[in-house]
């Protein structure tokens, strides 16, 4: 079997240099059936472009050979491939025919990317005949599919053909949005031929922002990918932009030149609505040199091919020129006939019902998008969770290594105090989604690493520079896995409001002792000014982390040499507990998101301290659960006071 392969392979390789159908037929007469079906498809849509006439007969002829083997296991690619070929000619009428035929038995033999590519294909049929709206319906149905499978081929196409219908509805920043997607998906996959039409697209779009030096750069360089691929019909494409470009820039000749060039693939290879864009384009470029004969002869000519081939776009365009010949040369009563047929076409194109349903579609396409991330991360947490345990083990294990790296620098007594940190925050992790820890305990591998391979090499200041980057690192780590935490608990609803007499002094006290070493590092210097028998009806859990966040807040926005100053009022049965510094402040908008938002928020501190943004959203929700309230006053440049209503 293998060598039949490679005979074959070899085979083909000079059927592609001259293709001869019977020559073929004869040499792979002695393999088997479905062998041959797959080869001929191949070939087939191989030509599309090259030699329509040789790739409808190779579809055909395989075609036969499906019938025969009775099986419909290639039969809707192989109608794919023949009416890509029909679309490719101008018979449109053919091409949606094989492609409803395709669309039938995908749909019975549940091939989902079959029908995902049949979807496309009628998509670009609706596209061809000037249907945007349905055009975009269809295409986006695909795209869904392909997603869905991950069929990064298929998206590239369609991501390509919703940018071609966009560009055709003059939407040309979101056109080349999806041109430039597109292009991603097929380098990713080394696709030549779709890397140069995708260019081709995005050239044109660059035409339209009137960038003409960069879009014939991109232009040059499709033709040179063009020739190392063989891709004739790009070629076409390219020589009749560069034709648009030298037109508009006044400089017929060239523009003359390559519109030929253009026309002459594009007859060669039977491309049809190529062959019409290159009709109308020498109608405009002699109409401006005032040569209304040939003007006149080539815009009948794309007239007539455009109606009998129903591109209707192409026909609209030809009836425009004409409309401005005719009153050019004095002759009122076909203009007037022209304007009222291209009036009719423009407002069945681009009528206001077209561009809401494409606006429409826009919109659930961007929804389903967003909602295919938001189901795709709601997996990865799913995931998370399941495999949490190993992540746990793994955490451990790395915040062990540090703490032995540590204890070199360190007393024991410290090292068991991580130690003991280590294992009360373990339960912790259960509730943290893996790629919020990834950076921080990134960074502490990194370092942990540098000190156990290089710490025979490094000075003893480098040595202790490393550890301070590693305190300062699982510092982070801590309040970050606090703050998540506690976030956990009350969205789990796992916060219980226990009231009691509570002396604030002393609630104040042990909310402030984790920040002192913080405070002092800044030299901030933290004044407690309320009464020593001043006491509140509260749960004291509760308060305790609201003190915590305010305090920590309030840290990380003074700046050094600053002075922080807590104190309390009791008013009207109530007890305001307010915490004040003069460090950054906050803007207004700022303090309305804070206290109308859902969203936590968080800015970096006056010596870019990072932070998860949970602190003062977890403190605001916890003091609605308590019945008590938080207020904010703050002025930029001159500092911010938090109340706390009890």
């Amino acid at each position: 079997m293998i060598k039949k392969i490679l005979l074959l392979l070899l085979f083909v390789s000079a059927i592609k240099a001259q293709p001869n159908l019977d020559s073929l037929l004869i040499s792979i007469n002695h393999f088997d059936d479905t062998l041959k079906v797959k080869y001929l498809t191949d070939l087939s849509f191989e030509y599309r472009s090259k030699n329509p006439q040789i790739a409808l007969k190779y579809g055909k002829k395989a075609l036969e050979i499906i019938d025969r083997l009775a099986t419909d296991k290639y039969r809707s690619e192989a109608y794919n491939f023949i009416g890509v070929v029909y679309g490719n000619i101008g018979e449109l009428d053919s091409a949606v025919h094989y492609y409803r035929k395709a669309l039938q038995v995908a749909e019975t033999i549940k091939d989902s990317l079959q029908i995902a590519y049949t979807l496309n294909n009628i998509g670009d049929y609706y596209h061809k005949t000037s249907l945007y709206s349905f055009a975009l319906e269809k295409i986006l149905q695909a795209y869904d599919i392909f997603e869905k499978f991950n069929d990064r081929e298929g998206m590239a196409y369609t991501l390509n053909d919703i940018g071609e219908v966009y560009f055709k509805q003059n939407h040309f920043d979101r056109a080349m949005g999806y041109f430039q997607e597109a292009e991603v998906l097929r380098r990713e996959l080394n696709d030549k031929r779709g890397i140069a039409k995708t260019l081709i697209n995005q050239a044109n779009v660059l035409i339209n922002r009137n960038q003409f030096d960069e879009a014939l750069n991109l232009y040059e360089y499709v033709l040179e990918l063009a020739d190392e691929i063989g891709y004739t019909k790009g070629k076409s494409w390219v020589y009749s932009g560069m034709s648009l470009i030298y037109k508009i820039l006044k400089r017929y000749n060239l523009a003359i030149e390559f519109s030929k060039k253009s026309l002459e693939i594009d007859l060669e290879i039977d491309n049809k609505y190529g062959e019409i864009v290159d009709y109308n384009e020498l109608g405009r470029i002699y109409f401006e040199l005032g040569d209304f004969n040939n003007s006149e002869i080539y815009f009948d000519l794309a007239r007539r091919e455009a109606a009998r081939t129903g591109h209707l776009d192409q026909l609209m365009v030809a009836n425009k020129a004409f409309t401005q010949l005719f009153t050019a040369q004095n002759n009122y009563r076909k203009a007037y006939e022209s304007m009222v047929e291209y009036e009719e076409l423009k407002d069945s194109i681009f009528s206001t019902e077209t561009s809401n349903h494409i606006a429409d579609l826009q919109t659930a396409f961007v929804e389903e998008r967003k909602n295919r991330e938001n189901q795709i991360l709601l997996r990865l947490v799913d995931y998370e969770k399941s495999t949490r345990i190993y992540l746990i083990l793994a955490s451990i294990l790395t915040l062990i290594a540090v703490i032995f790296m540590i204890s070199k620098y360190k007393t024991q007594k410290k090292a068991n105090e991580l130690l003991n940190d280590l294992n009360d925050s373990k339960d912790k992790f259960f509730s943290v989604i893996a790629h919020d820890l990834k950076n921080p305990f990134g960074a502490l591998m990194n370092i942990s690493e540098l000190l156990k391979s290089d710490y025979n090499s490094l000075t003893e200041n480098e040595r202790i520079e490393l550890v301070k980057s590693i305190f300062e690192s699982s510092k982070d780590i801590n309040r970050m896995l606090n703050d998540l935490l506690t976030w956990s608990r009350s969205q789990k609803g796992e916060v219980k409001i226990t009231k009691e007499q509570l002396n604030l002094n002393e609630i104040i006290k042990r909310a402030k002792a984790p920040y002192d070493l913080v405070a002092k590092n800044k030299n901030i210097t933290v004044k407690i000014d309320i009464d020593p028998n001043l006491e509140v009806f509260a749960d004291k859990y509760i308060l305790e982390i609201v003190v915590a966040n305010l305090l920590h807040n309030a840290i990380k926005f003074s700046h050094s040499n600053g002075l922080i100053i807590i104190n309390a009022k009791e008013k009207d049965g109530r007890t305001n507990l307010i915490v004040r510094d003069f460090g950054k402040g906050i803007d207004k908008d700022t303090i309305k998101q804070i206290l109308l938002s859902t969203k936590s928020v968080t800015t970096e501190g006056t010596q870019q301290e990072k932070g998860t943004g949970l602190g003062l959203k977890i403190s605001k929700e916890f003091l609605q659960l308590h019945g008590s309230i938080l207020s904010v006053e703050s002025e930029v440049g001159k500092g911010t006071a938090f109340t706390v209503t009890i």
